[in-house]
């Protein structure tokens, strides 16, 4: 007789939603499970999830830019939830409505389909959090010794002498 392996909620989303391991990645941090954005709007997809938005009026010199989605899917309760993306110096964003956008409709997404938690769109965090991060990390700049400085500064003297 064998033994039937019980299936994770995790490994059950992903099988439901043909989403393979590359779609998901482990928060080095908080140990949470992080599904890239393109893996929830394949699922949303699947559900045949409709999404309403609404964007809030603030007064001028608001920082950030939110948005409320309500997504509906059938034989379920909708769900509401808010997008935000600040604005101004210092932010990654150029695109601060799509950002907002983008969290609020990921975030009703997995309420709906992954109700218990413990699962976040790629969204909530920065591109450098992920393992498939699309830009690779810089080369470390090699030591430099007394010697190779004297060398350098000796090369760049001989350029700057006077032409006879």
């Amino acid at each position: 007789m064998t033994e039937k392996k019980e299936v994770s909620p995790l490994r059950a989303f992903a099988n439901k939603y043909n989403l393979d391991n590359s779609m998901f990645w482990q928060h080095s941090q908080s140990g949470s499970w992080i599904l890239k954005h393109d893996g929830v709007v394949q699922a949303a997809a699947q559900e045949k999830i409709k999404f309403d938005l609404d964007i809030p009026e603030f007064g001028d010199g608001v920082v950030r830019k939110v948005v409320i989605v309500t997504a509906t899917m059938e034989d379920r309760h909708p769900v509401t939830m808010i997008g935000e993306c600040k604005i101004g110096r210092g932010i990654t964003s150029e695109y601060p409505w799509s950002m907002a956008c983008k969290r609020a409709q990921d975030r009703a997404v997995l309420a709906l389909l992954f109700p218990g938690g413990g699962l976040y769109s790629s969204t909530e965090t920065f591109a450098d959090d992920s393992p498939q991060s699309p830009t690779p990390p810089k080369p470390k700049p090699k030591a430099r010794g007394l010697s190779d400085i004297k060398k350098k500064a000796s090369a760049k003297e001989k350029t700057n002498e006077p032409k006879a």
